[in-house]
């Protein structure tokens, strides 16, 4: 656009010559030397508005939009002060710089500084208008940024580690032992979902500790035990179906030892010891040591001592402590479930199988 008004100030020149003297100082001429004005080669070299951006997709452009934005405030304010130059001259202009021969051609400059001062006005529109977008494109660009910068913060990751020793405070310290005492389930329920074909999602995990402590859960109350309940149930069918083989096995495989006894109700023992009279009768009361434990091979008790009147025992016990004296001592294979039924207990897991070795230490 420049080029442009500078082209035209200078033809209005040339039409001008003939009427003035040739040492006659043309008005644009004034404007350049007394640096009013550009002149017409620097006048080129300011570069047209830039286009409006499209908002940028990434915030990875940010600094490229700002310094768009830069640039057009500075190319708005060279405008603005090209414009302020033009309005002083075209106004102060005195009357007697032109000779009477010589007012059509002043005349024809004054409209053409007028036309430029209307195209620079124009511009300068342009250019606030291409501010105000770049400005708007910018502000929606900061808040997406912020926003993605907030949902990055609610998901858990790699948190900064905190050195906790022997000097910090003791409230510190009571809180870190109490996350790794929660620490401690992770590994345990790891295991039960594989279990069952489910993996922990550990980010997932932490998550909903840290929404049940900041009272913000993401599920309804009833989906929650629904899962749990779910997953209870699906970890119980899935050992007592591996318990129910594992017992069947060594069921079977205390059956084929040498004096073992199979008792109707599946259990299977074997006397290992008979002991020194006196002999234990149904009408006894026996002190025995108890070694007890699981087909997993988990220790449940050794060397408890207990007592118990012969007819209080299960078949299978009775059967073989009438077998025993002092000293004296039998192996049990028995299903847990003839024991602590079919749920099994805290400690004893539903089909499994306990495994039971007791010594007559003392006969009433």
């Amino acid at each position: 656009m420049r080029k442009h008004i500078g082209t035209a100030l200078c033809c209005a020149l040339a039409f001008s010559s003939g009427k003035a003297s040739a040492s006659e100082t043309s008005l644009l001429d004034r404007l350049v030397d007394e640096r009013i004005i550009g002149s017409e080669s620097s006048r080129r070299a300011i570069p047209p508005p830039a286009p409006a951006p499209v908002a940028p997709q990434s915030a990875g452009q940010i600094d490229e939009l700002t310094q768009q934005l830069n640039d057009a405030l500075a190319q708005k304010y060279a405008l603005e002060n090209e414009l302020a130059a033009l309005q002083a001259a075209a106004n102060s202009r005195p009357a007697h710089d032109a000779s009477e021969d010589g007012s059509d051609a002043a005349g024809m400059e004054i409209a053409g500084l007028n036309k430029q001062v209307a195209e620079l006005l124009a511009q300068n529109q342009t250019l606030a208008q291409q501010r105000e977008e770049q400005e708007r494109a910018l502000a929606d660009l900061r808040m997406a940024r912020q926003q993605a910068g907030e949902a990055k913060e609610g998901i858990p990751g790699p948190a900064k580690r905190v050195t906790i020793n022997g000097s910090a405070p003791k409230d510190v310290r009571i809180s870190y032992a109490l996350g790794a005492w929660y620490g401690d389930s992770a590994p345990q329920e790891t295991r039960k979902l594989l279990s069952i074909g489910k993996k922990l999602d550990l980010p997932a995990f932490a998550q909903g500790f840290n929404d049940r402590v900041a009272n913000s859960m993401q599920l309804p109350q009833d989906q929650i035990s629904a899962e749990i309940a779910s997953v209870d149930q699906q970890l119980d069918a899935a050992m007592l179906s591996r318990n129910e083989k594992l017992s069947k096995v060594l069921l079977a495989e205390a059956a084929k030892e040498k004096g073992a006894v199979k008792m109707p109700d599946g259990t299977v023992y074997r006397i290992l010891k008979k002991g020194k009279p006196p002999m234990a009768t149904a009408q006894s009361e026996i002190l025995f040591q108890l070694e007890e434990k699981l087909g997993s091979g988990e220790v449940l008790s050794s060397g408890e001592e207990a007592t118990s009147k012969v007819t209080d025992l299960p078949p299978a016990f009775q059967a073989a402590v009438t077998q025993l004296g002092l000293g004296g001592s039998a192996k049990f294979h028995v299903p847990a479930k003839l024991i602590y039924g079919d749920s099994g207990s805290s400690d004893i897991p539903p089909g499994a199988i306990s495994i039971m070795t007791i010594k007559i230490v003392g006969i009433k």
